[in-house]
Formats: structure tokens, C-alpha cells, sequence
């Protein structure tokens, strides 16, 4: 669910000032971070995790 809901870190409550783990961004928040009760923004993020666990699902690993 984070991977579509947020575009930025949110790790503050940890104690180092977001400054722990890695910048790169593989996520994308359709337009609204975090939760939203946005009908639209839901189905985008829905059908994207449908996605995603359909490629989990069939990807074969590597050799």
C-alpha cells in the first residue's frame, strides 16, 4: 500500500529526522499522499496493486 500512497519518506517519528534509509523513489501517490477518500485515486491505487501481485505472481525469477 505505501509504494502507491506515498511519493516522499515519512520517518519521522524515528528519532533521525528522516535521514535513515535510501532516497530513491519506486512509488508514486496518484495525485494525493497518504490516505485519501478520493473514489478515483482508490482505484488507480487498487488496480496498481492488482498489478503488481500479478507480476509477482508470474515472474519466473532469475537464472
Amino acid at each position: 500500500m505505501d509504494l502507491v500512497s506515498y511519493n516522499e519518506k515519512h520517518n519521522e517519528e524515528n528519532g533521525e529526522n528522516n535521514n535513515d534509509g535510501a532516497n530513491d523513489n519506486y512509488s508514486f501517490n496518484y495525485g494525493i499522499e497518504g490516505e485519501t477518500d478520493d473514489e478515483n485515486i482508490l482505484n488507480i491505487r487498487k488496480r496498481q496493486i492488482k498489478n503488481f501481485f500479478t507480476i509477482l505472481m508470474i515472474s519466473q525469477g532469475t537464472l
